[in-house]
Formats: C-alpha cells, structure tokens, sequence
C-alpha cells in the first residue's frame, strides 16, 4: 500500500450508529442482547476517536431508566431479561462496563489478548486518531482521491483504509497504519487515552467487580482472512489464555467486526456462542448458539 499526499491544512464528521427492536430468527426464543464499544468523557460529534463511543453521563442515564437490570448470565433468566455486551481491550470499554456493574446492571465484556498481553492498541484506533489530527487536505490512497476537508471523504477514506487493514496480521495492520498515518496528520500519534488497551491486572479489577470476560478471539485481525489453522488457533489461544490468567473458559464468543459468521467448516471449533455485530442483518438468532446483536450507541446517546 502506498500513501501519496498533498498538503494544505485540515478540518471533521458526524456519525451515529442505528439500532432497532429485536427481531428474532430461529427456533430459540426472543433474547435481546444489546452491544457498545465504551465510553468517553465528553462525546463529540466531530470526531472519528468517538465514533463508537457514548458519553459517560449518557451511559448512565440510560442504564438509569432501563425497567429490569441487564442480566449477568447468558442465556438471561427470561425474555424480560436482556443481556449487555461491551466489545474490545480497550479503557473506555473497561470503563463502560464499571459504570454498568455500578448502577447493578450485568455486562459481558468481549476481550482480545493479544492486545492485553502486547499492549498493542488496535489499528482502527490509530487510524481514527490520525484522521481526526490530518494535517493535508487530500490524500490518494489505493487508487482513489480522498478530499480531508469533506465529512464524506473522510469516511470514505477510513471504510477503505479499514478494508485494507482488517485482514491483516495485528502487528502488521498496526505498522501500516503508522505508515499510513505520518503522511495524513505529520507526526507519529500515541493512542488516545481512552482508546490504549486495558492490562491483565485491570481485567483482574474489573472480574473482581463482577464483570464477566468473554472471548473476541485472540486478536481482532478478520475471520474471513484466516486459514483453518490460523482459526482454530485465534480461538483456542484466547481460550486457553482466559482460563488460565481468570481462572475460568468463556462462554460466549464475539466475532472481531462482527459481520462474518463462522465458516460451518469451523463451528466445530467455537465451544461457546458466537456472537455477531452487522447492522445490515436483523438482530435475534440466525442459526442455533450463533446471534445477531443490536448496537445501541445511537439510542444511548439520543436520550
């Protein structure tokens, strides 16, 4: 991949996640189960880092007004009962799901080793950093102009760099995006506070808080990129890492990005239930053990 640039000075976006009421497929009965990626002190708007974000104080008004506390198991007692998700290694999703156990709410928090043991952020972090802090106002990248002082180039830009980078190894999607990166904002960024990886002690915290740990795999890196050997061990890795740094094996698995199901060749493979995350699918159970979430960043955010 090769990053071409022009320079004159920068500017930001808008973006809000939608969500609906579960829509049940399968046999199984109805269980709601929604999903966030975590929270930030103040949310804006305008800026890519946030994207998937709430703010604090809106987390906890809408846990506030929920009529029962999400559950703390999966399955949920019973179909009053829904179940609350947190995705990634990440500060703000550490932080999102203390906020949950503080006003007594379940949440189940889907976690990568790879970043906990490496203290490597993820990739897509760094590259919403780096558009948020452009410093050119165009960039050619894989063939296609990007203008940074549009809203709509700037996220066409990061669907294409997101493209590009998600099948990669971790290691290797993080030292392009740095590449990448220099040339879109100047400098080298650091990964924004809330957005760098949790440490095995703060999982131990945040276990200790009743918060319960679950698999996103070993790292984030796409399913779809995988081999069956690369598979089995992105889940046998993270398995086996969890029980023996928590003392106990996951029950349930998130699929990184959420919008690939698991290969039926594979399913042999994932012990637990395997969650989903695609806004283009309804949400409920799409096969037996295997469902569909709701993302409900945009409502959280519009109470």
């Amino acid at each position: 991949m090769r990053l071409t640039l022009t320079s004159q000075a920068a500017d930001s976006e808008n973006s809000g996640l939608a969500n609906g009421e579960m829509n049940v497929v399968g046999p199984e009965r109805a269980i709601r189960v929604d999903a966030l990626h975590g929270v930030v002190r103040t949310w804006r708007a305008d800026r890519f880092s946030h994207k998937n974000y709430v703010s604090r104080r809106a987390l906890a008004a809408y846990l506030r007004r929920q009529r029962s506390p999400y559950a703390e198991r999966f399955p949920p007692p019973s179909t009053d009962s829904s179940l609350l998700t947190v995705d990634d290694s990440t500060r703000a999703a550490a932080l999102a799901c203390l906020i949950a156990r503080q006003r007594g709410h379940g949440v189940q928090f889907f976690v990568n080793p790879y970043q906990i043991s490496t203290g490597e952020p993820y990739f897509f972090t760094m590259m919403d950093a780096y558009i948020d802090h452009r410093a050119v106002s165009c960039v050619s990248f894989a063939g296609s102009r990007y203008s940074l002082a549009t809203p709509d180039d700037r996220r066409r830009l990061r669907a294409t760099l997101k493209r590009c980078l998600r099948n990669l190894q971790p290691s290797d999607s993080l030292t392009e995006i740095h590449a990448i990166g220099r040339g879109i904002a100047g400098r080298l960024l650091a990964v924004p506070d809330h957005s760098a990886p949790v440490t095995l002690a703060d999982l131990h915290a945040l276990q200790d808080a009743g918060v319960s740990v679950q698999s996103h795999g070993w790292s984030h890196r796409s399913i779809d990129a995988m081999t069956t050997p690369e598979f089995e061990e992105h889940v046998l890795r993270a398995r086996d890492w969890l029980r023996q740094e928590l003392g106990a094996a996951p029950e349930l698995y998130a699929v990184p990005f959420g919008d690939v199901d698991v290969p039926e060749q594979w399913r042999s493979l994932v012990v637990e239930t395997t969650f989903l995350l695609d806004g283009s699918l309804p949400a409920g159970f799409r096969r037996p053990r295997c469902i569909n979430r709701t993302d409900i960043a945009g409502m959280v955010r519009s109470r």
